[in-house]
């Protein structure tokens, strides 16, 4: 009976440990094409699918925001706002509409300001896929 219990309790804790480690491999798995930061926000950018996150990463007590452009700065597509706290963030991709499927082959240009409108800073990538 001792026995039957010591199995039982073996086999389960080898399931849970290749649980963990599958959620750990899929988790860091993905990475973002391009990621930058400024200020106090953070943007990323996977151009399949045209997903754009915006986080917040400082306690500055200011809203992490990013302006996506198409073609050129000041061709506004769209505005994403975070304004829940350091460590939240939002985003939006190409199947929520529209505004959001940016052209392949053209410029996506990220302005991101994590200090309140004091500055900001304009990141440009290429979006080949």
């Amino acid at each position: 009976m001792k026995l039957r219990k010591t199995r039982t309790v073996i086999g389960t804790l080898m399931l849970a440990g290749a649980a963990l480690a599958l959620n750990a491999g899929s988790a860091s798995a993905f990475s973002w094409d391009h990621a930058k930061s400024y200020q106090g926000a953070r943007v990323y950018f996977e151009e399949r699918g045209d997903i754009v996150k915006v986080c917040d990463t400082s306690k500055n007590g200011q809203a992490a925001e990013v302006n996506v452009y198409e073609n050129s700065p000041g061709d506004v597509g769209y505005t994403m706002t975070v304004n829940t706290g350091a460590g939240t963030c939002k985003s939006h991709r190409a199947s929520h509409g529209n505004r959001y499927n940016l052209m392949e082959g053209n410029n996506a240009y990220f302005n991101l300001d994590g200090n309140g409108g004091g500055s900001s800073y304009t990141y440009r990538w290429l979006n080949d896929h």
